[in-house]
């Protein structure tokens, strides 16, 4: 699956029935819009490959570079905002049904 859009472009790689795994690149934009991301039922777990940015989760936002390692539970809002081109790999991690 290949999905993009103004800001992010998405290639899934893998995807199991239990997880899926991908790259998603994140172009860059001067600011946070107030947009979020939500997997209600995912727990989601990044590698950002190159480039940084802000990663915001809820309230929260902190710095991610090449090499940062993220975890984001399920049912947490959240965004990238990348300030040059940002390039994360992904596993998103389905509920045991």
């Amino acid at each position: 699956m290949v999905q993009s859009g103004d800001e992010v472009s998405y290639k899934e790689f893998i995807d199991t029935g239990s997880y899926t795994a991908g790259l998603v690149r994140f172009k860059p934009k001067e600011v946070l819009d107030g947009r979020y991301i939500l997997h209600e039922r995912d727990d989601v777990l990044c590698y950002v490959i190159s480039g940084h940015g802000v990663l915001r989760i809820g309230d929260d936002s902190k710095e991610v570079r090449a090499g940062s390692i993220i975890y984001i539970p399920y049912g947490n809002n959240h965004d990238f905002v990348a300030n040059d081109e940002l390039l994360v790999f992904f596993v998103k991690i389905r509920e045991a049904n």
